[in-house]
């Protein structure tokens, strides 16, 4: 789904590579909506490795208490990549960030 926003091109089955099982999707179901929410909303999409999901669910650990899954915490992993390129975006700026895991569904703001 990154790869055909960022390029336009048509979606293709990629053999998921990565750790985060519940977004471990080949072929996103709803893959061309998602693209179109994005488009809509002047929003974004982009990868993160697994290494920057694990810190950004060690990071929710020690500093908020929550126990997020590696899926819940991609969007936080996301969210500091961006960040620490350039945070003057963010600036005066609530974020917001859904985090799933453990049977339990939060929602965090992450204020600058």
């Amino acid at each position: 789904m990154v790869r055909a926003y960022a390029d336009g091109s048509a979606m293709k089955y990629v053999k998921p590579k990565t750790y985060a099982d519940a977004i471990a999707v080949g072929y996103p179901t709803f893959g061309f909506e998602g693209i179109n929410a994005i488009k809509a909303t002047k929003g974004m999409a982009m990868a993160v490795s697994d290494t920057r999901t694990e810190k950004a669910r060690e990071l929710l650990a020690d500093k908020i208490g929550i126990k997020s899954e590696p899926a819940g915490a991609a969007g936080v992993a996301g969210f500091v990549e961006l960040y620490k390129k350039d945070p003057k975006p963010f600036r005066g700026r609530t974020v917001a960030a859904i985090i799933t895991g453990n049977n339990e569904h939060r929602a965090v703001l992450l204020e600058h």
